[in-house]
């Protein structure tokens, strides 16, 4: 296995030759300070993809706004530990490339962070889509039509790979020309679509691309998604009063079903427990209504939210009354049939469950 560092200044190859203790595998390229890692990749090393089975590219990051330091430190966190950990997983992936041959990329996730956009397309923004289409037409010589609805598998340009699957991006002759001097933009030039390339390039040679992680990575990332995502539930059930992640999907008819229910009637929410706390939420902050007040027996006489808790014969015989029952779901329908029994039939379930009831 031999190494190759590149830079754009003889002073840090320098200092990384000072910094090895054995240098007999290791090969030192210098380039032009244009097109960053891509050039790298593209030009400066180009010969040395054509001698190997199989490569290993990765590149440091750099980040100048105090903002995404944080989101900087996961990426690097990614890159080393899914990539190149230690010797045994470098030895791991070898094994999994020589016997998995439809494999031909492998790529570290794009790690969780705080502003980490999400939903299917975020990364094909200021015009990555139509960039890459026109880089993989350039080189392949045909049209590939991205499906935008999905996000780029590989972003961040660091990836083992099976140099047959990117022989026809290696081939095209590249020149540091081609890229964009520096100070390089955030996003949009052709850097940034060749890095969302290399899937496609891979899939027209015949091989998948596949997303690797170390075990203790995993763990870890594990561990940070649930806790983002039981964050953002709490809040969500705070705001708005989504309570879990099937009342999210049933989000836009629930809220066109309650908007539609609570046209021209005295609302009143039956239930002054957690469930009535999230249906007044969701009631005051999406459908933008205030109820009218509450129904609790247990609880008849105190207020909540400024509003008056009733008994359900203190509301029944006034017009126009409608009703959201928001109770637990072992309650709902004992409350269901205490309504009918009362002669009340105008009302709706604040619930996750198929409208409606």
């Amino acid at each position: 296995m031999n190494v190759c560092i590149v830079s754009s200044k003889e002073s840090i190859l320098e200092l990384v030759k000072k910094k090895l203790s054995r240098t007999d595998k290791v090969l030192y390229r210098i380039k032009e300070n244009r097109g960053r890692d891509i050039s790298a990749f593209l030009v400066a090393c180009k010969d040395l993809f054509f001698e190997y089975e199989y490569v290993c590219f990765l590149h440091d990051k750099k980040e100048k706004h105090d903002r995404y330091k944080s989101f900087l430190a996961k990426w690097e966190e990614s890159i080393w530990d899914n990539l190149i950990l230690n010797e045994y997983m470098c030895k791991n992936i070898l094994f999994v490339l020589k016997n998995h041959s439809e494999i031909g990329l492998l790529v570290p996730p794009e790690p969780m962070s705080d502003i980490k956009t999400f939903g299917g397309g975020s990364d094909w923004k200021k015009n990555n889509k139509e960039n890459t289409e026109q880089v993989l037409k350039k080189v392949l010589g045909k049209e590939i039509v991205i499906d935008d609805s999905k996000r780029s598998l590989a972003t961040g340009t660091v990836f083992w790979a099976r140099t047959n699957a990117l022989t026809k991006l290696l081939s095209f002759h590249w020149r540091y020309i081609d890229f964009p001097p520096e100070p390089l933009a955030d996003d949009g030039t052709i850097s940034h679509a060749i890095e969302r390339s290399l899937p496609y390039f891979a899939a027209d040679a015949g091989y998948t691309t596949r997303v690797i992680m170390s075990a203790g990575y995993v763990e870890n990332e594990l561990q940070r998604k649930d806790d983002f995502l039981s964050e953002l539930m709490e809040l969500n059930r705070r705001e708005f009063g989504i309570y879990n992640l099937s009342f999210l999907r049933c989000f836009d008819r629930k809220k066109e079903e309650i908007e539609t229910f609570c046209k021209g009637k005295n609302i009143y929410i039956y239930g002054a427990g957690e469930r009535g706390e999230d249906a007044f939420s969701f009631l005051k902050y999406v459908v933008r209504i205030e109820p009218n007040g509450f129904i609790d027996r247990n609880k008849a006489g105190e207020k909540k939210h400024g509003l008056e808790i009733k008994a359900l014969q203190e509301v029944k015989d006034e017009k126009n009354v409608g009703i959201i029952v928001s109770v637990g779901v072992l309650l709902m329908e004992e409350v269901k049939q205490i309504l009918t029994v009362n002669g009340i039939h105008d009302f709706v379930l604040f619930s996750d469950s198929d409208i409606n009831n």
